[in-house]
């Protein structure tokens, strides 16, 4: 969170130094959970949608929004005065409204997507990988090995030399597989005319999707596709050569996929590399922490290590 909010902005939200999560990301999630119940509701017959929403999502959603929207905008124009030593996502935006391209609603709302977007599922799938390594020992001494062999000081550690990394990279693709940071299926639209899905004819109008989970976990796809191993991803265990692993697209498929995919690996490989030099860490979590809802993104306990 802390490196994104600088990436986006050029400033910190401070969450290490407090030790506490920013109310943008706290607000942030709980609208995307209830903005998953809304998705149900509109699914109702029209008569049933008013009761259900009162009875499912929570009146205070409302404040929440108009707290979001305060917060976009103090940062937003914050950052329309200022000018940060580095360059950031902002300056392009900034850029494109000054000459007209964007406009300021424009660049309120893509505000909100970078922090959202990158914040949130970035964390959630860092949190998914160091669980499932405290989980298997074996896998994690042998990352562990690779990244303490390839860099000599933390300062080797960049987002050009962690693409050595070939087993940190096969990690980070099975932890995806089995717990993918937005696993809702993404619906789409069937154009006019219609198409042609999977040999069957869909009339326009008609809302499709992938379920992601399913797909990257299903016995159709996957060899055990309980068992988290790594090695599969890289050619290391014949018993996985005839895995699909086009069937696991967290980042989603095609034009409108997941513009933030490549940065979201960047900072992947970067902080895990980082954690794995600098410490031990060891499991203190008694429970199963992967015993998770879900509500657009997972509904995430808190994962003590230690």
């Amino acid at each position: 969170m802390p490196n994104f909010a600088q990436s986006a902005f050029g400033e910190s939200f401070e969450c290490l130094e407090s030790s506490k999560m920013h109310t943008w990301v706290n607000i942030f999630f709980s609208l995307l959970k209830n903005m998953a119940l809304h998705q149900v509701v509109a699914r109702l017959p029209k008569l049933a949608q008013y009761p259900a929403s009162l009875l499912m999502i929570p009146s205070q959603v409302v404040t929440q929004v108009a707290t979001l929207n305060t917060l976009q905008k103090e940062k937003v124009n914050h950052r329309l005065k200022t000018q940060p030593p580095v360059p950031d996502f902002m300056e392009k935006m900034i850029a494109a409204h000054e000459s007209g391209k964007m406009s300021y609603h424009q660049l309120e709302e893509n505000s909100q997507i970078l922090i959202g977007a990158g914040s949130e599922t970035t964390a959630t799938l860092l949190s998914g990988l160091v669980w499932l390594l405290l989980k298997h020992p074996r896998v994690y001494d042998k990352l562990a090995t690779e990244i303490r062999t390839m860099f000599e000081r933390p300062e080797d550690i960049t987002m050009i030399s962690v693409n050595e990394c070939r087993y940190l990279l096969a990690c980070i693709e099975e932890t995806l597989r089995i717990y993918p940071p937005s696993p809702q299926p993404h619906p789409r639209i069937i154009p006019p005319g219609g198409a042609t899905v999977d040999n069957e004819f869909l009339p326009e109008g008609t809302f499709v999707s992938i379920p992601i989970y399913a797909a990257s976990n299903s016995p159709k796809n996957w060899t055990n596709p309980e068992e988290f191993a790594p090695e599969g991803w890289i050619g290391e265990d014949a018993r996985f050569e005839n895995d699909k692993r086009d069937a696991s697209q967290p980042f989603q498929y095609g034009p409108r996929n997941c513009i933030g995919r490549n940065l979201a690996y960047v900072e992947m490989k970067i902080i895990m590399s980082r954690l794995l030099w600098h410490f031990d860490v060891m499991n203190a979590t008694d429970y199963n922490w992967m015993d998770q809802r879900v509500f657009a993104v997972w509904e995430k306990s808190p994962l003590w290590y230690k």
